[in-house]
């Protein structure tokens, strides 16, 4: 009887290592933003291919690390907060929103608490690393190491309203004359910038801050 549970159990343990090492990655991470929220809403921002040979469905989860340029962990997803995916047969492609997600994220060391602030990355260079992890074991799926790719970050200078000026008063008969004019992003991001102009009307008795937080604007315009 032991020696058929030895049998049985090395069996098992052949048939998942030629399952697993059928399995094959690519990771391509483009320009990102040092926006997180970004990468939840432009998901395409990086993709993970999985390639899954095998011929049956494998079920894992996916594991983020984020190095700093020092070598550091500055952030990694934390499996028990991580859903199981199931890789089908063929091809299997996930995005930022999948690869990085912000609830399961776990941050480390004096960036944390910036991080958590401002909800962005400071500018360096990135490494940043997949890898498929057995949700029985915790274990890597493949056994081959983590995959990676390396990416800068550059922190830009935000626009600044140059027309009208802050708190100008500008008069009814002068409404069809304004030019809205704001200084550019800095430096020139590699990417296409999308301006927001929103105009809210602050009736007497209020401040701009509680109109913004009270009522729609009245301009809202890409």
């Amino acid at each position: 009887m032991k020696k058929a549970l030895l049998l049985t159990l090395v069996f098992v343990s052949i048939q998942c290592s030629i399952l697993f090492s059928q399995i094959n990655t690519k990771l391509v991470v483009n320009k990102l933003s040092p926006y997180l929220s970004d990468w939840m809403n432009n998901p395409q921002m990086m993709t993970f291919i999985v390639n899954n040979g095998s011929g049956a469905p494998v079920d894992c989860k996916i594991k983020m690390q984020l190095y700093k340029s020092s070598g550091d962990l500055l952030a990694e997803t934390s499996l028990p907060k991580l859903s199981i995916i199931t890789l089908s047969p063929g091809l299997n492609q996930f995005h930022a929103d999948e690869i990085c997600a912000i609830p399961a994220i776990k941050y480390y060391g004096s960036s944390e608490m910036e991080i958590l602030k401002t909800g962005k990355v400071s500018e360096d260079n990135y490494n940043l690393c997949v890898s498929l992890i057995n949700p029985t074991t915790g274990l890597a799926l493949n056994s081959l190491p983590p995959l990676c790719s390396m990416f800068p970050i550059v922190s830009y200078q935000l626009p600044n309203n140059i027309t009208p000026r802050d708190n100008e008063e500008i008069f009814e008969t002068n409404v069809r004359s304004i030019i809205f004019r704001w200084s550019p992003v800095v430096p020139a991001p590699m990417y296409l910038v999308t301006y927001k102009l929103q105009i809210w009307e602050v009736p007497a008795g209020t401040n701009g801050v509680t109109a913004i937080r009270s009522f729609q604007p009245i301009v809202d315009k890409d």
